[in-house]
């Protein structure tokens, strides 16, 4: 809405009154289209100064939302550059039109020792290249040489979660005798044979357990508390051959239905 103003000037020489329009804001603040004389007249965006009226933008600094951080005709839309993403908090990287507090390209100079996980596009907890073997893992660069990091789904489907797992260019070893054939990586990777563990009846987190001689209680899917060699309360796992147990020692054999189990 627009309200004319006699403002008193001298035309000609002669008094007299000029008919002027001034914007006029409504009572509960002007939304992107209304007219405005000044920024706090708009209940978002800013104040056009040439036409006054409220838009989104006149410039990126008034973009803050990761998902539109460029100012184009007066509009926030999405990124097309790392600086365009300065005025959002914690998020220094454009991807895909985004801004995201990193990218594996860049996880170095954003995350430090640690990796950017490419699901989130956040920096993880974990340290790059220290992850072994079943351990968990977000990234392929979370885990050691000759390793990558893939989804490995338990039972029939009770239980899941992303672990590094050797690729089968070197030797597979007990208990990561299982083929797991024709799998992508969480970063895209492959498809490649891996070598695994049987997910039917046992999980990461049991077999690490056996590994690592810990007691009851146990966690995991397939995690058993069972007699391991000659020693009550410890942590195994189900099986369904020995070469699914550990390559020696106690823990060998599969002979009741869990590693570590003899007649």
């Amino acid at each position: 809405m627009r309200l004319l103003r006699c403002s008193f000037a001298f035309i000609l020489g002669i008094g007299g009154c000029v008919l002027d329009e001034v914007p006029v804001v409504p009572d509960d603040g002007a939304v992107v289209g209304d007219k405005c004389k000044e920024d706090e007249d708009c209940q978002s965006g800013v104040c056009a100064t040439q036409t006054e009226t409220c838009v989104d933008c006149e410039g990126d600094a008034h973009c803050t939302t990761p998902e539109a951080a460029r100012c184009e005709d007066n509009t926030c839309v999405p990124c097309d550059a790392n600086p365009e993403c300065d005025s959002v908090s914690g998020r220094p990287v454009c991807s895909d039109g985004d801004c995201v507090e990193c990218t594996p390209e860049v996880e170095e100079a954003e995350c430090g020792d640690n990796s950017c996980n490419p699901m989130t596009f956040s920096c993880s907890d974990i340290e790059r290249n220290t992850r072994e073997t079943c351990e968990p893992c977000v990234s392929d660069h979370d885990c050691v040489d000759n390793h990558l990091c893939i989804e490995l789904v338990f039972g029939d489907d009770e239980a899941s979660g992303t672990y590094c797992m050797q690729t089968d260019d070197m030797p597979c070893q007990d208990p990561y005798s299982t083929p797991l054939t024709d799998v992508t990586s969480v970063m895209g990777q492959g498809p490649f044979d891996f070598c695994g563990i049987n997910t039917a009846v046992a999980s990461c987190e049991a077999v690490l357990a056996l590994f690592n001689n810990e007691s009851c209680p146990c966690e995991g899917f397939g995690a058993r508390c069972e007699r391991v060699g000659s020693t009550d309360n410890k942590c195994t796992y189900s099986c369904t051959s020995p070469a699914e147990c550990l390559p020696g020692g106690p823990g060998r054999p599969c002979d009741k239905g869990y590693c570590g189990s003899s007649d």
